[in-house]
């Protein structure tokens, strides 16, 4: 399956009003598993 990781750090507390906030970026990971077999599969049975 995939998976969604994120790392919670404390955002906003070093100080400064004026500081700009960013979205973090995630990173995502994506099985290829379970499309390299159904690839396979339709290549021997087709």
């Amino acid at each position: 399956m995939a998976e969604v990781q994120s790392n919670e750090q404390d955002s906003g507390k070093k100080g400064g009003k004026h500081k700009k906030v960013r979205a973090k970026k995630q990173s995502t990971h994506i099985d290829m598993t379970p499309m390299v077999d159904l690839a396979f599969l339709l290549l021997t049975f087709s």
